[in-house]
């Protein structure tokens, strides 16, 4: 046995390990250019490389649809609807609904968005 064999990841810590918020603003990105938002596609290379105006870009189109994102780069992101805190998959579903494109959570996203 390896020392590394006994050495489990939880899904948040290997989240995090794989790409963890960068990879999460990436896909926010990505949703909101398929609700009509457009901002910069942004990938995971340009958010861990351009972090400050990425993740800005992205805290400024969850806005746009009524979510206030807290973003850091070492934390998964929080999501806030009227104060109160909700999972990412409510807000993914709230902004699309919002949008008025709930197709797009539904087919695309609601998977992703977990």
């Amino acid at each position: 046995m390896t020392k590394f064999e006994d050495t489990k990841l939880t899904n948040e810590e290997l989240e995090q390990v794989a790409g963890g918020n960068a990879g999460e603003c990436a896909l926010e990105s990505e949703f909101f250019n398929d609700l009509g938002y457009n901002i910069q596609p942004m990938g995971f290379l340009y958010m861990e490389f351009n972090w400050e105006e990425g993740s800005a870009k992205v805290k400024e189109g969850w806005a746009h649809f009524g979510v206030d994102c807290h973003i850091a780069k070492s934390v998964k992101n929080e999501y806030y609807i009227d104060g109160k805190k909700v999972s990412r998959r409510e807000a993914f579903r709230y902004a699309a609904y919002k949008a008025g494109k709930p197709g797009v959570y539904d087919d695309d996203y609601s998977k992703c968005a977990l």
